[in-house]
């Protein structure tokens, strides 16, 4: 459900836009382009933060499966600032968009 909403929310609310004319540009509309903008610096983090780092968790994950203890390495895994940091933007880009569409600021 993940990957399909990612794609499918972004154009529901671009076909929302599109569907009372309101433009992207617009006086008291530059809340939406600012959202999507937003909202698409989210995804290269996919490629370059969540997927490598995702089979490095993974390949730690069965590495102390098959120990049967908690390795050095699931430790670091689970202890990734990067993978932390990328996290917290996320959450952040949430909020900001969220703020955005209630408060339609700009």
């Amino acid at each position: 459900m993940v990957q399909p909403g990612s794609f499918a929310v972004p154009l529901a609310g671009l076909a929302a836009a599109f569907a009372k004319g309101l433009p992207w540009t617009g006086s008291g509309n530059r809340w939406l382009l600012t959202s999507l903008v937003l909202f698409l610096s989210l995804a290269p983090m996919i490629p370059l933060i969540y997927l490598p780092r995702g089979r490095i968790f993974e390949a730690a994950l069965v590495s102390a499966r098959e120990s049967g203890e908690v390795t050095p390495e699931l430790r670091a895994a689970f202890g990734d600032s990067l993978v932390s940091f990328a996290r917290i933007y996320e959450l952040a880009v949430v909020g900001i968009v969220l703020a955005l569409m209630v408060t339609k600021p700009f």
